[in-house]
């Protein structure tokens, strides 16, 4: 049986130097630094079995999780084209 391939994740520099330092912050909210791991991970390349069995997720809420990024990753791309400040795409993310 085929295993279904996760719809790859691309950032923009920008977006990348935003998420990373979330994801080493002590003081952000627990969800938010898994949710960006997972953006992390799947920009790296792995699968959903493997960040979900690293995240402690399962993976319906893989799925789920880079589905919604995907989507909001449109609005992100706009925004950066409209040239808002880092602290305001930051924001967007957080949403």
């Amino acid at each position: 049986m085929l295993t279904p391939y996760a719809q790859p994740i691309a950032l923009s520099f920008r977006q990348k130097t935003i998420l990373e330092p979330i994801a080493r912050q002590t003081t952000n909210p627990y969800r938010l630094v898994r949710r960006v791991q997972l953006v992390l991970g799947a920009v790296k390349g792995e699968s959903n079995s493997a960040l979900s069995q690293q995240l402690s997720l399962s993976r319906n809420q893989m799925q789920l999780w880079r589905e919604r990024w995907l989507l909001s990753s449109v609005s992100l791309g706009q925004a950066e084209c409209e040239d808002i400040s880092d602290s305001q795409l930051r924001q967007r993310i957080d949403g």
